[in-house]
């Protein structure tokens, strides 16, 4: 037996993305001998600063650049010479500028300690950490932002920079260590957008910042939505207090025990958030948001929140639009009363009280969509005066608001509320009574969204019942469809939520498709459901924007990663719904441990390995190519291996469904041969290999082609990240 591989380029088939062979590039140890390459003062200096990180100093502009992959070396002070090991300790008086390249993820403890000229640092969304003492001592900062992935301000970070005055703190942050800012007194304006919920914040002993802890002269500027829980939280009287004055642009408050409000002026929205009840307001006009009552055009109570409590939007003349969660089971007297310019509205089938008067003078309402269950609905319309009507004459009423429900509780409808000043009618489609409670995207194998789907009975029961998803494929459109007796047969598609099983439809679009609408219906026979539409990068987007939910905020990482890929593979195929801009990647690298190695290659005589492809569909496919003259069959420990003979003389062995934190994993494929009456050898010989050595190959002479290698290193980073993910113990949906 022997290993074989020949350098030969394989045919491109579409969704394909092709090797060509193995280019020899040497090692950093070769280029670098492992040890900082230092000059005088005058030349500058460059060397190394990590295994794969790289410095220069030119002493020209006074500009320190620090670029490579992976982390910066740790640095610490040296007491007996009175020096730090940094190897541009040297050169700190005349350094008045950093830029941190892209690929640079961690910033290490000390790096740019005592550096006291330096006036500005950038810093790139590449860096997931940084060490402690990192700016210690750095007086001639001024301004800084951390970047959005980042979660940690480690403790003593901005130490004795006294001249910084403003810092922004972006959303990815959950932890500020101890002391962070001592002795920064000089900082007048923090912009903090970390959520509250996930946040912790050690202030020492409230030392921290500007002034005393009795005058808080730093302004802490946060959005809206979060004050209160900002100010209960790390406020002057919480249990944790930090030594800063929380401000806000927008108007905001508490409207419930864990409900907030906040009016953003250039929308004229009021967003509702939290959890729980909203507060009652017996009295009209005592509502927070009263002084923007006219000001308000549209109101989003966002999931969690349980009831709209009394006179809550009372007189808000100009509202036009209220969005009303799943989530609400009860709406107060008089809650809507005056609201003139709403002209429609959805009541979801979870509220179970309507109060009295709640519509009132609602002088525009003409169309009510109301899919609560009639049996388990209190609606007090009070005097009978809700919404619009006109008399024609003494004898007979015409009711202008017509209130639309469901064609199977008409009857119900017209029986139990006869005194509520509408119109039923029947045309609220229910579909086939099943209902959609959310959705989940595939963070395994493949990249999707899963419809969270309430079946009935009768489809439970069914032989035939199938969701069909009309699923985006670039400029055409693909069918995928899904019996529902086989999702329900298997377990992991059951989800209970609260007193409800939901079952879980998955379906699976291909990388450069994440942001192009899915639309989801089951079918009965001639029975159509509910079309519902939806996109991976819809949740992508939702999940991002509430990092304050434990779960979205541990898989942001991987889904930054996923969308870069998606967007990566859009520019490479030059087709789908934009997903947007590709990060820059000049400084990613594959390492050299994911080279293929021929000696891991052994295969029976006759036999030749010609090379990879790597599928950029829904799932990652490996598919490894082999010529011979005798039938071979293949195996693989991890993963069910699919054998393909339609390509032009090649015996394929296709390895589908590998899950994103397999990425980096090398598949050792076994190979028998199968060419004798059926049977079987012992042992034929194996192959090596991995997604990842396709990247490496196309990276380094593989192609020339910068949006291909642009994909492979987008997948690289989405490997990392489902890694990361992965370690934290969760599963494969989120």
């Amino acid at each position: 037996m022997k290993g074989r591989f020949l350098r030969k380029t394989l045919a491109a088939a579409l969704a394909l993305l092709v090797v060509s062979g193995n280019v020899p590039i040497r090692s950093v140890a070769d280029l670098f001998g492992g040890a900082a390459i230092t000059a005088s003062a005058e030349e500058g200096a460059s060397g190394q600063c990590g295994e794969n990180a790289y410095f220069s100093f030119d002493t020209a502009t006074h500009k320190l650049t620090i670029s490579g992959t992976g982390a910066m070396a740790d640095y610490e002070y040296d007491f007996e010479t009175d020096t730090m090991n940094s190897p541009w300790y040297v050169y700190k008086d005349d350094i008045t500028s950093v830029e941190i390249k892209t690929g640079i993820n961690y910033i290490g403890i000390s790096a740019f300690y005592s550096c006291q000229n330096i006036e500005s640092i950038t810093i790139p969304n590449s860096v997931t950490k940084i060490g402690s003492d990192a700016f210690y001592g750095c007086t001639g900062l001024t301004s800084i932002t951390i970047p959005e992935n980042v979660t940690s301000i480690a403790s003593w970070l901005f130490y004795g920079c006294t001249g910084l005055t403003s810092i922004t703190i972006l959303n990815g942050v959950t932890s500020i260590g101890k002391e962070a800012f001592y002795y920064c007194t000089n900082i007048t304006d923090v912009y903090c957008y970390a959520y509250p919920d996930t946040l912790t914040w050690d202030d020492g002993d409230c030392d921290d910042f500007m002034g005393a802890p009795e005058s808080r002269e730093t302004v802490c500027h946060i959005p809206g939505a979060y004050y209160w829980q900002y100010v209960k939280k790390f406020g002057a009287e919480s249990e944790n207090p930090v030594n800063v004055t929380f401000a806000t642009y927008a108007p905001h408050g508490q409207c419930g025990d864990h409900a907030y409000w906040c009016f953003e002026s250039d929308t004229h929205k009021l967003t509702i958030s939290g959890t729980g009840a909203m507060d009652n307001y017996y009295d009209a006009n005592t509502q927070p948001w009263n002084d923007y009552q006219n000001n308000i055009t549209s109101v989003e109570i966002e999931n969690g929140v349980t009831s709209i409590g009394i006179y809550a939007f009372f007189e808000c003349t100009g509202l036009t639009s209220i969005t009303i969660p799943d989530s609400i089971t009860s709406i107060g007297n008089q809650a809507f009363q005056g609201c003139e310019s709403l002209t429609s509205i959805t009541i979801p089938d979870s509220v179970k009280s309507i109060g009295r008067d709640a519509f009132y003078i609602c002088t525009g309402l003409t169309d009510v969509y109301c899919y609560a269950d009639p049996n388990n609905l209190e609606w007090n319309e009070g005097g009978c005066d809700d919404f619009i009507y006109y008399i024609e004459n003494v004898h007979e009423v015409h009711y202008t608001t017509i209130c639309h429900v469901p064609e199977e509780h008409i009857e119900t409808y017209d029986s139990n509320f006869s005194h509520v000043n509408v119109r039923f009618v029947g045309d609220v489609d229910m579909g086939l009574g099943e209902h959609l409670y959310g959705h989940s995207i595939t963070l395994d194998g493949s990249i999707g969204v899963n419809f969270l789907v309430e079946l009935t009975d009768e489809l439970l029961a069914s032989e035939n019942a199938e969701m069909v998803f009309t699923v985006p494929n670039g400029s055409k459109t693909d069918t995928q469809t899904l019996l529902v007796k086989d999702v329900i047969a298997v377990d992991s598609n059951k989800v209970v939520i609260g007193s409800k099983t939901y079952y879980k439809f998955k379906c699976s679009v291909s990388a450069k498709d994440m942001a192009s609408e899915i639309t989801a219906q089951l079918v009965d026979g001639e029975k159509s459901g509910t079309e519902y539409t939806y996109s991976v990068k819809d949740y992508a987007d939702y999940l991002l924007a509430h990092p304050e939910v434990e779960e979205y905020a541990n898989a942001a990482p991987l889904v930054k990663a996923m969308l870069n890929y998606g967007a990566a593979s859009q520019t490479y195929f030059k087709e789908g719904t934009a997903i947007g801009e590709v990060q820059d990647m000049v400084g990613v690298t594959v390492p050299n441990t994911f080279e293929f190695d021929e000696a891991s290659t052994a295969l029976p005589e006759g036999v030749t390995f010609e090379g990879a492809t790597l599928s950029l569909k829904s799932e990652t496919t490996l598919s490894l190519y082999f010529k011979s003259s005798t039938d071979l069959s293949f195996k693989c420990v991890s993963y069910e291996v699919e054998k393909d003979t339609t390509a032009g003389g090649y015996q394929i062995a296709r390895i589908r469904g590998i899950k994103a934190d397999d990425l980096d994993k090398t598949f050792t494929l076994i190979i028998v041969d199968a060419s004798e009456s059926g049977s079987t050898l012992s042992f034929g010989g194996f192959v090596a290999y991995g997604p990842l050595a396709y990247c490496y190959n196309v990276l380094n002479g593989g192609s020339n082609d910068e949006n291909l290698q642009n994909v492979c290193k987008a997948l690289y980073l989405y490997a990392q990240a489902a890694n990361d993910y992965s370690e934290q113990g969760v599963n494969g949906d989120e």
